[in-house]
């Protein structure tokens, strides 16, 4: 991947934050940045100088195996689920409800939730998939599974289970093959030679969009870092620690975690990176401010 210069002129917002490039030497004889004492309306900050110094951009050019690769997502998004009478193989997508107890206690119950899994996968291990192989859609069947201490779950590790399924829906997920009326009347190309040429350069837009994000951001924090925000004003804590709760709370719900000490956890996150977190958007919206009027 090459590196092209990218020379950032001070005239639209984003694009002027370059870097705090004037130095000059504090008492020590080591070089710091100069600042500007500035106020607005979200606090004060002594900004760093700013100027249109260059910044390195990453630049690549989209390849054949990349487009390829995008249009096989775009195949398997446009796949289709059938419902089928007959029983279950492997590869089926299996909808069903089921209890899992040792010794009487129950370990997982779905038995008012839809649970799915793909049949073959040994998801709750070779013997499951075995037991349910061949069953159709409302089957009931009741076994036990002596599971090993080398098995994936530490709750079942050797452990007899003692399984009550009851199966759903058998479905098998049909792929659509990439012909001249797929591309087409689904996709709505002229031809392959359309299509391969147009998600070429939709990729290679958003690949620069992002590198020229990328500097963006990296510019934005350097001079946040170089600069020192001495007075923000007090609504602002308030909003930035909602939308931070906010985001993780998004988090949890996405990735089906209990609480967001969870999120923290799965993330190596502390107190004091939430806190920072919600500072770093503070400084942020002062600097920036700041350097919009400016």
């Amino acid at each position: 991947m090459k590196k092209a210069i990218v020379y950032l002129l001070i005239g639209t917002m984003l694009l002027s934050i370059t870097a705090c490039g004037k130095k000059s030497d504090n008492a020590n004889g080591t070089e710091q940045a100069t600042v500007t004492e500035g106020a607005n309306e979200y606090g004060t900050v002594d900004l760093c100088t700013y100027k249109g110094l260059e910044a390195e951009k990453s630049v690549h050019e989209i390849t054949d195996e990349e487009v390829q690769e995008e249009i096989e997502s775009i195949i398997d998004e446009n796949q289709e689920t059938v419902k089928l009478d007959r029983g279950i193989k492997d590869g089926d997508y299996v909808e069903f409800y089921f209890t899992a107890k040792v010794d009487s206690e129950t370990i997982y119950d779905f038995s008012e939730e839809v649970y799915y899994m793909t049949a073959g996968e040994e998801e709750f291990g070779e013997e499951f998939d075995k037991q349910i192989d061949g069953a159709k859609a409302k089957d009931h069947k009741t076994f036990t599974i002596k599971y090993d201490g080398q098995y994936w779950d530490e709750q079942l590790q050797n452990k007899s289970v003692d399984y009550d399924v009851t199966i759903d829906g058998v479905y098998e997920i049909k792929t659509p093959e990439l012909t001249e009326e797929f591309i087409k009347d689904t996709l709505g190309y002229e031809s392959e030679e359309n299509m391969r040429k147009q998600v070429k350069q939709q990729l290679q837009e958003q690949y620069d969009s992002t590198a020229e994000y990328n500097v963006q951001t990296e510019l934005l924090q350097n001079v946040i870092e170089n600069s020192n925000v001495t007075k923000y004003e007090e609504g602002l804590y308030d909003k930035f620690k909602e939308q931070v709760q906010t985001e993780y709370e998004a988090s949890k719900e996405m990735f089906g975690f209990e609480t967001v000490e969870e999120v923290y956890e799965s993330m190596g996150m502390t107190e004091e990176d939430i806190e920072d977190e919600i500072l770093y958007y503070i400084y942020e919206t002062v600097v920036v401010q700041q350097i919009a009027n400016e």
